[in-house]
């Protein structure tokens, strides 16, 4: 080859499969580097249950062996104004145990799933209608963690000691939710939002969930192992979050 060949510019059909070539190279590699990414969420996301799990055990040690309750007789009237207290939500309750609360996304916070970007927090110019103490993409168990202030009371208002937990393994703690949603009483009240993007915006009650998720919800059960589960493993009812413990064991007294 001469010098002359060596110097030769490239011709318009060769820039164009050079151009065709990294389209295609880049097509075949975005989807590997999102589902990388997403995968990466989803472990940051167990690592935040497990936290909150730790943070639990933690709770339980301190007060006599009571399960943190989603929330107690502080619920309200926080230092922000006609606020829910942190301090009275379990949030706020298990901050002294090991968790990191922070009110809105830009904020470090163990109670934000790093896969769940698409939910207004509430920050100053924004729609979010969300109190100070529950802008968290994590909820609790309704039957196993109690909730004040319901008349009459019923299973669902009483807080539990470990004691009352038969099999821990299958008692649900707390898992992906809402960032709109209260404690977790229907398993289709969590959010299945690994794997495959979850299309609701809030939590369903199973007979408004004509179409079930398809994707996955991280939960962590009360002995504080992190599962990831489908819709149709939960069943979207009330089986699963009544499982593995003595529902009208415990107290309304909180």
């Amino acid at each position: 080859m001469t010098k002359a060949a060596r110097s030769h510019p490239f011709t318009l059909i060769e820039l164009l499969v050079t151009i065709a070539v990294i389209a295609i190279l880049a097509g075949l590699l975005l989807p590997a580097l999102n589902s990388a990414r997403e995968k990466a969420y989803e472990i940051a996301c167990r690592n935040n249950l497990k936290t909150i799990g730790i943070a639990q055990t933690g709770y339980s040690a301190a007060f006599d062996e009571w399960i943190v309750p989603n929330y107690n007789s502080r619920w309200r009237g926080g230092p922000e104004g006609n606020l829910w207290n942190l301090d009275g939500y379990w949030t706020g309750q298990l901050t002294r145990f090991g968790t990191v609360y922070g009110r809105y996304k830009h904020l470090k916070s163990t109670y934000f799933c790093p896969s769940y970007k698409d939910w207004d927090d509430g920050f100053p110019g924004g729609n979010g209608q969300y109190y100070v103490s529950t802008n968290s993409n994590y909820q609790t168990n309704t039957f196993l963690c109690g909730m004040r202030d319901q008349n009459p009371p019923g299973e669902q208002n009483r807080i539990k000691k470990l004691s009352s937990v038969k099999i821990p393994t299958l008692t649900l703690f707390a898992g992906d939710s809402f960032a709109s949603g209260g404690a977790i009483s229907y398993s289709s009240y969590m959010a299945y939002r690994h794997g495959m993007r979850e299309l609701r915006t809030d939590q369903t009650p199973p007979a408004s969930t004509p179409v079930p998720p398809v994707g996955r919800a991280n939960i962590i059960m009360i002995d504080g192992h992190v599962e990831s589960v489908t819709y149709s493993q939960t069943l979207g009812g009330t089986n699963y979050t009544k499982r593995g413990f003595l529902l009208d064991s415990g107290s309304t007294d909180f």
